[in-house]
């Protein structure tokens, strides 16, 4: 994920998401939590 992130470059966000799985990876969000940040912005 963070690879992928480096080379998004500055103007694009990176997102990590799982669907049910709360793997515990540092960065990576479940799907419900990243739908909420999507409707915050």
């Amino acid at each position: 994920g963070r690879a992928w992130q480096s080379m998004a470059g500055s103007r694009f966000r990176y997102y990590m998401v799982f669907q049910s799985k709360d793997l515990n990876l540092p960065g990576a969000v479940q799907f419900d939590k990243f739908c909420d940040l999507m409707k915050n912005l």
